[in-house]
C-alpha cells in the first residue's frame, strides 16, 4: 500500500450483502491489509445492492464502498461502471479475489434433483452441471449467500443441493460437507474489485499510481472517434488494460467508452491530450492493487 502518509483509513465498509459472499471476502482482505500496516480496521456494513453500497460511500466520508468490477471469466460488471460514472466518487485500490466453488447438499449427488445458485454463479458452473447434474432443476437465489440459506430452508434438502462460495474466510456452510469441490468452470477465476471514496473537491489525478479507469463521452459521434481517442495513449506506450462501450443513455444509439490502462512515463499527457478533443473526459480513480 502507497501512499500511507496522507492516507486516512475508513470507519466502515459498504458492501453487497448479505453475510457469506465474495464481496465480504474482499472487505476481509482489505481489512487485513490495513490492520497488517497498523492502520485502523474499518467495521462492514452490507448493503442491498452494490448501487446502495456507492451511493452511501459517496455521502459518507469515513467509509468506503467496495464493489466487484470485473470477473475474468464472465467480464464486467455493468452496474458497478454505470454507478461509477454516476456517483460522486473515486477508485482508490483495487483488489482480487479467487473465485471457487462447493456444491453442499446430504446427497449423495446421484440423488439431487434441484440446485440453489446465483446466476453468475451458474454461468460459472456450467460444465459441473451440463456433466454431473444435466436433470436438475436450477432455482435462482438472489445471492450466493441466500442460495445457502434456501438449501437450509428446503423441505426436500435430501434431494437439493445449492452452489456456495468455497472460500477459506467464509465459515457460512463449515457444518455441510462438499458433495464436490472447486466447481467452478476456470481454476483461474478471480474477481477484480474496487475500493471507492466519496471525491473531494480538491483531489488530482496521481499518475505515479499502478492504474487509471476514466470514461470518455463523445461530445458527437464521428467517424475515427475511438481511434483518435486512443491514439495518444499508443503513441506514449501506455498499455491499455480494459476497454469497453456502453449506451450513453442520454441518446438513443450513442456511447461512453470506459478505459483502464497501466500508468507510466507519458500517461498524464496521454489524458491531457485526450481532453484537446473536447469530449468529456472523467477520470475515475487513479490507483494501485492491494496485495
Amino acid at each position: 500500500m502507497r501512499n500511507l502518509s496522507e492516507f486516512v483509513a475508513p470507519e466502515r465498509c459498504y458492501v453487497l450483502g448479505p453475510a457469506g459472499t465474495f464481496s465480504e471476502v474482499g472487505a476481509n482482505l482489505y481489512v487485513r491489509a490495513l490492520a497488517e500496516r497498523g492502520l485502523r480496521t474499518p467495521g462492514t456494513v452490507f448493503t442491498a445492492s452494490i448501487e446502495d453500497a456507492i451511493e452511501r460511500a459517496a455521502v459518507d466520508r469515513e467509509a468506503v464502498a467496495i464493489v466487484p468490477i470485473e470477473n475474468s471469466e464472465s467480464g464486467t460488471v455493468v452496474v458497478t461502471q454505470e454507478e461509477l460514472r454516476a456517483a460522486r466518487v473515486r477508485v482508490e485500490w483495487e483488489l482480487s479475489v479467487e473465485v471457487r466453488y462447493n456444491l453442499i447438499g446430504q446427497g449423495p449427488i446421484e440423488r439431487v434433483r434441484r440446485v440453489y445458485c446465483h446466476p453468475v454463479a451458474q454461468g460459472q458452473c456450467t460444465r459441473y452441471l451440463r456433466q454431473h447434474l444435466p436433470h436438475a432443476q436450477v432455482v435462482y437465489a438472489a445471492s450466493n449467500s441466500q442460495a445457502g440459506a434456501d438449501l437450509i430452508g428446503s423441505e426436500v434438502s435430501a434431494t437439493s443441493a445449492a452452489i456456495v462460495p468455497a472460500h477459506p474466510a467464509l465459515s457460512e456452510w463449515a457444518n455441510w460437507a462438499p458433495l464436490a469441490e472447486g466447481i467452478q468452470n476456470s481454476t483461474t477465476n478471480t474477481t477484480r474489485f474496487l475500493v471507492v471514496r466519496a471525491a473531494s473537491d480538491t483531489w488530482q489525478p496521481d499518475f505515479e499510481r499502478q492504474k487509471t479507469s476514466l470514461v470518455v463521452v463523445p461530445r458527437q459521434d464521428r467517424p475515427g472517434l475511438l481511434a483518435r481517442l486512443l491514439e495518444p495513449l499508443g503513441r506514449h506506450g501506455i498499455n491499455i488494460t480494459r476497454i469497453e462501450s456502453r449506451p450513453s443513455r442520454e441518446r438513443p444509439w450513442a456511447y461512453v467508452f470506459f478505459v483502464d490502462f497501466q500508468n507510466g512515463p507519458g500517461a498524464a499527457e496521454s489524458v491531457d491530450e485526450i481532453r484537446t478533443s473536447r469530449d468529456e473526459v472523467i477520470v475515475l480513480g487513479t490507483y494501485d492493487a492491494l496485495g
